[in-house]
C-alpha cells in the first residue's frame, strides 16, 4: 500500500505519481519529455486528484521539487499555492527555495489561511522564523494563526508570536471563529490567559456578540478562569446594586430580577422527545451579558441550553418581552412577557427547538 499525506492509502497510482513519490528523477524526466503537463492534476482515485508539485510538497522529495520548479511548475496556483505547501510540509531549505524562485510568501488558499497557520497545522514550528524572515510578518499577518495556537494549547510557538509583535487582542472573523472572538475570549484554561494578559491582552475587550472572556468563562462553566477575570476587572462590574442601576435601561420585570437573583437559577425542561434539552441554565444577575444583536443591544439570560449552544434566550428591550436568538441563523424569535414564559418554559423550548412557530 502506498501512504500519502492528507490523501490516504492506495493500492494503485498513477506512474507519473510513482515516481514523484519514488524520487525516480530519470523516470520523471521522461514523462515531461513525453508531454507530461506539470500543472495538471494527477488523478489519483475518484475525487482525488494534485499536481505534481502538491504530490512532491506532501511526500517531501527535494530533488523532484526542484526539477518541478525548473521545468515551469506553477507556483502560485489558486487551490494551492506553492509557499503554503512547503511550510507545511518542508524544511527551510525548500522554504526558502520556493521563496527565491518566485513563490507568493503572502498566498492564501481557498480557505483563507496564511503561512503561519499552514505550517503550524503541518507541525513545522522550525518554520515559523523562517517565515518571518523572508518577510511574511508576524506583526502584520500572525494574528489568526496566533489565536488558533492558543485555541489548540500550541505553548511551545506562543513566545515566537509574541516577541515578533503579534496582536495579542486579534479579533478578526474567520471560519472557525465567526464572532470575532480575542485569543484571550478562546483560552482553554487558566495557564493560558495569565500568559496572555502578562503579555499585554485586554480582558475586558468583547467578542463581536458582546461577551468579554469573564462571561465566556461562566457560560462554559470554568470557574477557576471566571474567578481569575473577576478578580481583574473593576469591583463594580460585579457589584450588585451598581449592576441593577445600569440594567435599568432594560425595564426588567421584578419577577425576573428576582429570578436572576435567586439560588436557583436551573429549569427543568419536559422533553418532546429524547433529543430535546432537559434544562436551561440562566445566568446570574450579576453575570448577564449585554449582547449584539445586529444594530440592537439586548440581555442575554441562558448560559446554557441542554445541547443546544447556538440557542440563547434573551431579554428583548424593545418589546419587552423574553426572546430566543439563534446564533447560527442570526434569528430573533420574540416569545412572551417573563411570567407566561416560565409558566410555559418546556412547551416554548421545544417549539424552538422543533421549529414550530411560536
Amino acid at each position: 500500500m502506498i501512504k500519502i499525506h492528507g490523501f490516504g492509502l492506495f493500492s494503485t497510482i498513477p506512474s507519473e505519481a510513482a515516481h514523484i513519490i519514488d524520487g525516480d528523477m530519470n523516470a520523471l524526466k521522461n514523462d515531461i519529455k513525453n508531454g507530461l503537463d506539470i500543472n495538471k492534476p494527477i488523478v489519483l482515485r475518484e475525487h482525488i486528484k494534485v499536481a505534481p508539485l502538491e504530490l512532491a510538497f506532501r511526500t517531501n522529495k527535494v530533488e523532484i521539487i526542484k526539477l518541478l520548479v525548473a521545468s515551469g511548475a506553477n507556483l502560485n496556483d489558486k487551490e494551492s499555492p506553492a509557499f503554503l505547501d512547503a511550510v507545511r510540509y518542508c524544511n527551510e531549505e525548500i522554504v526558502r527555495f520556493i521563496a527565491k524562485n518566485g513563490a507568493n510568501i503572502h498566498a492564501l488558499n481557498n480557505v483563507k489561511s496564511d503561512a503561519f497557520s499552514e505550517a503550524l497545522y503541518g507541525k513545522k514550528y522550525k518554520n515559523l522564523p523562517v517565515i518571518e524572515a523572508l518577510g511574511h510578518s508576524v506583526r502584520q499577518y500572525g494574528g489568526k494563526a496566533f489565536r488558533s495556537a492558543v485555541w489548540n494549547r500550541m505553548y511551545g510557538v506562543l513566545d515566537f508570536f509574541v516577541k515578533n509583535g503579534v496582536d495579542v487582542n486579534y479579533n478578526k472573523a474567520d471560519q472557525v471563529f465567526p464572532n470575532k472572538p480575542t485569543p484571550l475570549c478562546v483560552v482553554p484554561d487558566l495557564k493560558m490567559a495569565k500568559y496572555l494578559v502578562e503579555n499585554g491582552a485586554d480582558f475586558m475587550l468583547a467578542d463581536g456578540d458582546g461577551m468579554r472572556p469573564y462571561n465566556l468563562a461562566v457560560e462554559y462553566g470554568n470557574q477557576d478562569l471566571a474567578d481569575y477575570y473577576k478578580s481583574l476587572e473593576p469591583p463594580q462590574f460585579h457589584d450588585t446594586q451598581n449592576r441593577l442601576l445600569e440594567l435599568e435601561k432594560y425595564n426588567l420585570p421584578q419577577s425576573l430580577i428576582a429570578f436572576l437573583m435567586g439560588e436557583n437559577r436551573r429549569v427543568k425542561i419536559d422533553g418532546a422527545n429524547r433529543y430535546s434539552p432537559s434544562y436551561v441554565d440562566f445566568f446570574a444577575l450579576a453575570e448577564a451579558p449585554e449582547i449584539k444583536i445586529g444594530r440592537q443591544t439586548a440581555l442575554r439570560l441562558s448560559r446554557e441550553i441542554d445541547n443546544y449552544s447556538i440557542l440563547w434566550i434573551i431579554w428583548n428591550p424593545k418589546t419587552k418581552r423574553i426572546a430566543a436568538y439563534d446564533e447560527e441563523h442570526l434569528e430573533l424569535i420574540d416569545i412572551a412577557p417573563f411570567e407566561a414564559f416560565m409558566q410555559n418554559i418546556s412547551m416554548y423550548v421545544n417549539k424552538l427547538i422543533e421549529g414550530d412557530p411560536i
